[in-house]
Parts: C-alpha cells; sequence; structure tokens
C-alpha cells in the first residue's frame, strides 16, 4: 500500500482539485491522509466531507505548526510501506501512484523519482525536457539533487519507503527553511542502494501561483535554505556536489540581497551575512562553468556595492536568474 500525505492549511480554493485526482488514481492500494494543520477557510470541512465517503480518506487534525510538522504528522500516520508527499495546490494525472509503484518493481528502487508539469495560468511546460530515465546508485543520486539531470529535491514527485524512513527517524525540519525537501531527501538517500529517476513519467502538475510559499520575496525562511548546502559542504561526500553547493550558497544570498535591497526597510545584519556568505564562496562560483558570465558579474557588483547591484539588476532582468 502506498500512503499519500497531504498537508493542508488554508487551501479551500485548490484543494478539491487535489483530491478529486488522487480518488481517480489506477493504482487502488492506497490510503490518503489528509493532514489539517489548523486551517482557518473551510479546508478542514472540505477534508471531513471527503473523509465520511471515501474509505481510503483519512483526516489527522493538529495545531497549526508548518509544512514540516503537517508532512510529520502524516508519517507518523502513514500504513502504507511507502509514501509520498503531494501538495494540496497541485494535482496529479491518474497513473501518478501506478507509475512509481511499478517502476519500484522494475528496477528494484529503494526511491523513485518521476517527471513533472510545470503549469501557470495560462499554459503548462514540462520541467526537465531533455532527461532520461536514469538507474543511480547513492552517490549518483546524491549528486542529480543539485546537477544534471536535476532530480532535485521535491517531495512530492518521489516515492520513499515507509521503513527506511522510520527505522532513520528520518523526518522534514523546519530548520532547513523552504528546502525542507531537499533536506529530507539528502538524509533519506544516504541509506539508499539503487534509485530510479524516470524525468519523461510525467505524471505530477506543479501549480504555480502569486502567493505560494516560494514566492519571490524576501524571507528569514528563504535564508534558512543556506542551512542544507552548507551541510552538504561540511559532508563533502563528492567534490562536484561540494561544487555544486557552494554555487546555490551564492545564488541564494545574492537572491535574497536583492530582496532585501528591494524591501522598504533593511535589516543591515542580515545584509552583513549575506556578504559574508558570498564573500566566502566567491572564488567557487565565479570558476564554476555552470555559473552564466551575467550571473558572475552580479556576484562581483554584490560585493562592490548592494545598492549598485539592485540597480543593475532591476535593469537589466527584474526576476532571478
Amino acid at each position: 500500500m502506498v500512503t499519500l500525505v497531504v498537508p493542508v492549511f488554508n487551501m479551500e480554493t485548490y484543494l478539491k482539485r487535489c483530491i478529486e485526482s488522487l480518488l481517480r488514481q489506477s493504482y487502488q492500494k492506497i490510503e490518503i491522509l489528509l493532514v489539517d494543520d489548523g486551517s482557518t477557510d473551510g479546508s478542514l470541512e472540505i477534508c471531513e466531507e471527503y473523509a465520511c465517503r471515501c474509505p481510503q480518506i483519512k483526516v489527522v487534525h493538529k495545531k497549526n505548526g508548518g509544512l514540516s510538522s503537517a508532512r510529520n504528522a502524516g508519517i507518523d500516520h502513514a500504513s502504507g510501506q511507502y509514501v509520498s508527499f503531494p501538495d494540496p495546490d497541485d494535482w496529479v494525472e491518474n497513473n501518478y501512484v501506478e507509475t512509481f509503484v511499478s517502476l519500484t518493481r522494475a528496477y528494484s528502487a529503494d526511491m523513485v523519482c518521476t517527471g513533472h508539469y510545470v503549469d501557470f495560468e495560462q499554459m503548462s511546460r514540462e520541467a526537465n525536457p531533455m532527461a532520461t530515465l536514469r538507474v543511480m546508485d547513492r552517490l549518483e543520486a546524491l549528486k542529480a539533487l543539485l546537477l544534471p539531470p536535476r532530480m532535485e529535491g521535491f517531495a512530492w514527485n518521489k516515492l520513499y519507503r515507509l521503513d527506511i524512513v522510520n527505522e532513520h527517524d528520518l523526518r522534514f525540519t523546519d530548520t532547513t527553511g523552504a528546502t525542507e525537501d531537499m533536506a529530507f531527501a539528502y538524509q533519506y538517500l544516504k541509506y539508499c542502494d539503487k534509485i530510479c529517476f524516470a524525468p519523461e513519467e510525467r505524471t505530477y502538475h506543479y501549480c504555480q501561483r502569486p502567493e505560494s510559499a516560494t514566492g519571490a520575496t524576501f524571507s528569514q525562511r528563504q535564508l534558512q535554505n543556506i542551512n542544507v548546502y552548507e551541510t552538504m559542504i561540511e559532508e563533502a561526500l563528492d567534490q562536484d556536489v561540494v561544487t555544486a553547493a557552494k554555487s546555490r550558497v551564492c545564488d541564494t544570498s545574492m537572491n535574497q540581497l536583492w530582496f532585501l535591497q528591494n524591501a522598504v526597510e533593511r535589516d543591515r545584519s542580515i545584509q552583513r551575512l549575506l556578504l559574508e556568505r558570498i564573500k566566502k564562496y566567491r572564488k567557487d562560483y565565479l570558476r564554476n562553468p555552470n555559473v552564466s558570465r551575467g550571473r558572475k558579474l552580479q556576484c562581483v557588483c554584490a560585493l562592490f556595492s548592494p545598492a549598485l547591484y539592485r540597480l543593475f539588476k532591476n535593469a537589466t532582468s527584474g526576476k532571478i536568474k
């Protein structure tokens, strides 16, 4: 059986679409855990309505604690042999779970990662269009979190073995900011022998909306992303991973510095922290062939003058690259 953990907080606008897509699964041996994280809109009523008429749906109630704590509550209540974590504002194809299970069986995989679409209001595009199926060992998969073919850290396009999760007491943590998915995948992969990445099997629709948690604004939560990448640097499991993680620290710091410079109020202590991180890893960043020339120029500009960096970036793009 596969457990699908859906963390729910004030998602009444999107929740029914997500639940209905999960109920249409061609693979029937599933349980759907709707974890209500203290919603204050109509989300809880929607969850309870579906639970009353759908035996495969259960509702887990908890006080508001954030995305990580909601997923962890789902892990604690899961009955399946496998678990995945679809988000309530996204939706899935009918073969979402069946694809996970068939690939797990075909390759005796400890983790399966499938492809996805990125949905906007007026269009949808294929993510990672050039990547093809790969069966990887532990080290290859750890590298693929950051490097091509870019499996990335998303929790919703991966199937995890619940016995590995519980045996090693793996849980999502709030101290990793918006990269709690990446941190969880990184820790989990340390205990895997075989990983199947099938990016051309696109079964998930990652829906972009302006108010989403990953929206482009300055936040302390985004700053915590740096913790995950610095853990990768400290553990130094592979030099390519270390190089990529250093670049991620620089990119995150540069992005947050830009947001901070555009904010009405600027915290000088945070600005110093960001500049320290950029300075610490700038040499590796400037030598990295995967970083564009324009982005390297922005790095130098940020260190020379954050105010000039803001003007330069606003004039040239207005977007994070």
